[in-house]
């Protein structure tokens, strides 16, 4: 079976959000969790797999959007596992960013993307789990309807 690549608000477990207020109006939130990956090698080389996780911002009113000025994800490896003799297994977080995100402040959700690039080396080694701590400032105003697809 392949591993997973995209995931959503209910494959993070342990998840935590602070929003206080910022200078000049604007607001901060911090959002940390662990994802459920179960991202498993196949070989003796490295398995790249990019993952996606949809996470929520909470607290927004309805109809009320966050307009992301600044941004600064983090993830590291939480748990791993290799199940029999270890010969030259690796498990590794290479990337993190948030995907989507137009920090000019013109476009604004309820959600963001983060996006990482994983690695694992052995065919039984497994990477369970991914932390992940994101700090957004930006401001909450509404959102612009979507125009209907004629």
């Amino acid at each position: 079976m392949p591993n997973r690549q995209t995931f959503t608000q209910q494959d993070i477990e342990s998840f935590h959000w602070v929003r206080f207020p910022g200078m000049n109006g604007e607001i901060l939130f911090v959002l940390s969790g662990i994802i459920r990956t179960e991202t498993k090698g196949s070989s003796q080389n490295w398995l790249n797999v990019p993952i996606t996780c949809q996470i929520n911002i909470p607290t927004l009113p309805q109809g009320q959007g966050f307009f992301i000025h600044y941004h600064a994800p983090f993830a590291a490896l939480n748990s791993v596992f290799n199940q029999n003799q270890s010969v030259n297994s690796g498990h590794s977080v290479n990337t993190c960013r948030l995907k989507d995100v137009n920090p000019n402040g013109n476009f604004g959700s309820n959600t963001i993307t983060l996006e990482l690039g994983l690695a694992v080396r052995d065919s039984d080694a497994y990477l369970h789990r991914v932390g992940f701590n994101i700090t957004l400032a930006g401001v909450i105003l509404p959102l612009k309807p979507v125009d209907p697809i004629p």
